[in-house]
């Protein structure tokens, strides 16, 4: 293995060093890079894939407003710079949003939270109650919250704790169980548990 100075993905001898999966949506799409699976994010701090269903959801950090989680759509645009969150962002008059852009499931102002972090959808066994639900985190308010689709296809979101951790980053074990990392507080492992008389969670939306 080694390091090149290729321009555009490209090895020394003209290859990519990484294939590209034969199905990408923008392998045969005019002007594209073949290998871009979706674009439109600003700074997706965490994506994971649902390990039940197949999707991925992204946390993505905002620029001056608003923080906003996704369901990616393969080759999709997901609307960054013309969107923040679900709120046109700073254009030139005359800039028009297109209305084929993916919008977030659900954003949070800046009043809320100021840099998101995004986590899983809890496939664990240990909190019946969470069964479902994607959780995500606040690292400067230390939030963690928790967003559910319900039968309708509509979200609620609820706040778990008010004060978890400095969550820099999630993990999932094999058995669904969730860890966050604290990168300030305590600097360490945290493992997400039921509370001793845990209570289905207070939702709002």
């Amino acid at each position: 293995m080694r390091l090149g100075s290729a321009a555009s993905g490209d090895a020394g001898d003209g290859r990519r060093p990484y294939g590209i999966p034969a199905d990408n949506p923008l392998l045969d799409r005019p002007g594209a890079r073949p290998e871009v699976w979706a674009y439109g994010l600003r700074n997706a701090w965490r994506f994971s894939f649902d390990r039940e269903t197949g999707e991925c959801w992204a946390g993505d950090v905002g620029q001056d407003a608003y923080e906003s989680v996704f369901v990616v759509q393969p080759g999709g645009n997901h609307g960054w710079n013309l969107l923040e969150g679900f709120h046109r962002y700073a254009l030139p008059v005359g800039i028009d949003v297109p209305p084929t852009l993916v919008p977030p499931v659900f954003a949070y102002s800046h009043a809320e939270g100021l840099s998101i972090t995004g986590g899983y959808v809890y496939r664990g066994e240990a909190i019946p109650e969470l069964q479902g639900w994607y959780l995500f985190a606040d690292y400067v308010t230390r939030r963690l919250w928790g967003l559910r689709r319900r039968d309708d296809g509509s979200l609620e979101h609820a706040l778990l704790i008010p004060q978890a951790a400095f969550v820099s980053s999630f993990a999932q074990g094999h058995d669904g169980e969730l860890v966050i990392v604290d990168h300030m507080g305590s600097q360490q492992l945290h493992r997400i548990v039921a509370a001793p008389s845990a209570e289905a969670p207070a939702t709002d939306g």
